[in-house]
C-alpha cells in the first residue's frame, strides 16, 4: 500500500483512499488527493482494529465502492 502511495504521489491529481477490513469494511480515508492523509492513515492501522474479527474482503469491496460518486 504503502509503495502505491508512493507511486501515485509523483502523478498530479492522483486520488486514493483506504479501507480496512476484517469481518465488515471501514473506511479509514475517504478518497482524497490528499495522500499524505491517506499515508498517515495507514500508518495507524493495527491488527484488531476492526472488528468483528474475520476475513470479509466483499464487504470491504463494497465499502470502497461507496467512496466513489
Amino acid at each position: 500500500a504503502r509503495s502505491l502511495l508512493d507511486a501515485l504521489s509523483e502523478r498530479p491529481g492522483e486520488r486514493a483512499g483506504l479501507v480496512a477490513f476484517a469481518g465488515r469494511g471501514v473506511v479509514r480515508a475517504p478518497l482524497t488527493e490528499s495522500l499524505g492523509a491517506v499515508a498517515d492513515a495507514l500508518d495507524r492501522l493495527r491488527p484488531g482494529d476492526v472488528r468483528p474479527g474475520g476475513t470479509d474482503l466483499g464487504a470491504a469491496l463494497d465499502a470502497a465502492l461507496d467512496l466513489f460518486p
